[in-house]
């Protein structure tokens, strides 16, 4: 007799990356890794986003190795990262539409529920959560 597979109620996983301009990448994908057979595709990438900018941040302003933590359970998933610069993400004035740097923050409130940064003893963890479920009403734009 067979069992079925189930499909797990929550995952985590933790992966340190050096402060290497590949480390982005290797985030996305430990990312889609942990995330598989558990949160919808549409999460998954909103994540891979989230987890490239945050580590991309570290490794280009604090230039130290980052301690990237995913975990989730069906409704949530919850993002950090540790680096050893005590220095918070800050937000810099306006930008503009095509502007590639200083988006960060404005990128993690469109895309996470909650999001912040605090300083530890040996630096600082900039953290996110986003919903995995869809919101209980969608709204609709008129055309």
């Amino acid at each position: 007799m067979r069992s079925a597979s189930r499909v797990p109620s929550k995952v985590e996983g933790r992966l340190t990356l050096p402060a290497e301009v590949t480390s982005p990448s290797f985030a996305r994908a430990f990312a889609s890794d942990v995330l598989a057979g558990l949160a919808p595709a549409a999460t998954i990438e909103t994540v891979r986003l989230v987890v490239s900018e945050i580590v991309s941040n570290s490794v280009e302003h604090a230039a130290t190795s980052v301690e990237l933590s995913v975990r989730a359970d069906r409704s949530t998933v919850h993002v950090e990262a540790r680096d050893a610069s005590a220095v918070l993400p800050a937000r810099r004035g306006h930008h503009q539409l095509d502007d590639e740097r200083g988006r960060g923050l404005g990128l993690l409130d469109v895309l996470c529920e909650r999001h912040g940064a605090r300083r530890t003893p040996t630096g600082k963890v900039v953290w996110c959560e986003i919903e995995t479920s869809p919101p209980a009403t969608v709204r609709r734009f008129a055309h």
